[in-house]
């Protein structure tokens, strides 16, 4: 990611310690995706449907509400890490420092300037994704029940044969 940032803002390739400001940061945004799924699968198992068409808009409606909320949770810190990495991170010291600046400079909203580009970028991706993992899972869960008892069937009446 440093080295993106950087051949975006024009600024020198960096050294071996500056390409890992924003490790931590990093690692924290793992918890993007695990607050989507989660609130996605709370979202969903709380929505009755009844047929297929109802329960992929309520998968879609749930992925698109999950996303908000965890993108709106970890912003702040793709900001601060994108601003670390553009900075080569000397300037500022650390993610809680430069967050402590932006606010300072800009207010509590400027930990949130692009996120509105972020959302356009990756709501509808991630309710579509979201949607159709709910779809495959249900036809893979729909053809190994049916496989089963195809199974099930086929024993009782080899079982049958062999007592005759």
């Amino acid at each position: 990611d440093t080295v993106v940032v950087r051949l975006q803002t024009g600024r020198p390739m960096p050294s071996l310690h500056e390409a890992y400001n924003g490790f931590v940061p990093c690692q924290l945004l793992t918890l993007n995706p695990a607050l989507t799924f989660a609130i996605h699968s709370r979202l969903k198992s709380s929505a009755t449907c009844e047929d297929q068409v109802s329960a992929s808009a309520a998968s879609f409606g749930a992925g698109l509400v999950a996303k908000l909320a965890a993108l709106s949770c970890t912003y702040p810190l793709i900001r601060g890490k994108v601003l670390l990495q553009a900075s080569g991170g000397g300037n500022f010291g650390g993610i809680v420092r430069i967050l402590t600046l932006v606010v300072a400079r800009e207010g509590f909203s400027g930990l949130y300037r692009g996120l509105a580009s972020q959302l356009v970028l990756s709501l509808l991706s991630s309710a579509l994704m979201l949607t159709l993992k709910d779809g495959v899972l249900s036809a893979i869960l729909f053809l190994s029940h049916r496989l089963i008892m195809l199974y099930v069937r086929l024993y009782m009446m080899k079982k049958a044969r062999s007592q005759h």
